[in-house]
């Protein structure tokens, strides 16, 4: 295990009155966006979690680094050394009180510890593109196989069971745990969202309406569904566990949307990749946008911080954002 030292970043704010735009309604005179810089400046930031030990937790893509960030911007970066270029897509808290995540690049399934201790899990099927990862029933985690084309799960002690995806080639992308307990998955090129009985392995899946929507990340809903975004149509789309599907165009053109989660206020956050901003979608089909403050950033990962703020990783901004009063 190495590490760089801890680092306390200096965050840039933006007024989100001045910034956010609205869909029939207004916004919080009291919004505020800062920024952290992640310690490697030229890492490409991407997964993002909620760890155990009240820190948020990050992947590291171009970096091959899993970083972790106090609510007040002091980081330190653990050095994947298990494998050379593993690109880490993503990180889940884990049900053993320990931090997961997937390399993409290398294939593999890693555990790190919150002091940073790392054990690596080889998965059955090579070059398998490990991608989203969440923790689901059984106490097991649970994760996307892009290249595979497959769903996996593993125990805390890193026994691996795959099932294999029906549609072909169907690049099986975001995974959520659903309202009854199967999992809920999107297909990106296979133009669908999944469902995996945990008991059974038994998969079915449902057809989304849009023509090539690209459906990516995906997030239970306080409303019982399962909402995901559609990159390539720039949608936010709601699916009941009956397959029925209604869309939210984002007021941005070609925003593109992709990651997703449910709030603590009962509205929907997405990260809008080329809009460079976050949106927030309410049940009444409202929408609010709060540009993030460095060109080009392209927003990702987000998630509700142990501050009870919204997160969210820049890909390209080489930052850590941080969206408050909402």
């Amino acid at each position: 295990m190495r590490y760089r030292g801890t680092v306390r970043a200096a965050a840039v704010t933006l007024s989100g009155l001045l910034a956010a735009t609205v869909s029939g309604g207004s916004a919080s005179a009291t919004a505020v966006v800062a920024e952290f810089p992640v310690p490697n400046h030229a890492a490409t930031v991407r997964g993002l979690t909620t760890g155990p030990d009240g820190n948020l937790w990050f992947t590291e893509d171009v970096g091959d680094a899993i970083g972790k960030s106090t609510t007040s911007g002091g980081m330190k970066e653990y050095q994947i050394t298990t494998d050379p270029d593993a690109g880490p897509p993503a990180i889940t808290n884990g049900p053993d009180g320990n931090l997961w995540f997937t390399e993409y690049d290398e294939g593999d399934l890693v555990k790190i510890t919150t002091d940073g201790a790392m054990t690596d899990y080889i998965l059955p099927t090579a070059a398998a593109q490990p991608r989203m990862i969440v923790s689901g029933p059984g106490t097991k985690l649970w994760f996307t196989e892009s290249a595979g084309n497959k769903i996996a799960s593993a125990t805390t002690s890193g026994v691996v069971t795959e099932y294999s995806v029906p549609t072909p080639d169907s690049r099986p992308y975001g995974i959520t745990v659903g309202p009854d307990g199967a999992l809920w998955f999107t297909e990106q090129y296979g133009n669908k969202v999944g469902r995996l009985n945990p008991a059974t392995g038994g998969i079915k899946e449902f057809t989304v309406p849009t023509l090539n929507a690209r459906p990516e990340n995906i997030t239970l809903g306080p409303d019982g569904r399962l909402w995901f975004t559609e990159t390539r149509k720039n949608r936010i789309a709601a699916m009941s566990t009956t397959g029925a599907v209604k869309t939210f165009a984002v007021p941005t053109p070609s925003s593109q949307p992709r990651g997703i989660m449910a709030g603590a206020d009962g509205s929907l956050w997405f990260t809008e990749f080329l809009g460079n901003k976050v949106g927030r979608l309410t049940m009444a089909g409202k929408f609010t946008e709060y540009p993030v403050p460095t060109s080009n950033a392209k927003p990702l990962g987000i998630v509700t911080g142990p501050d009870g703020n919204i997160w969210f990783t820049e890909v390209t901004g080489h930052k850590l954002g941080r969206l408050t009063g909402v």
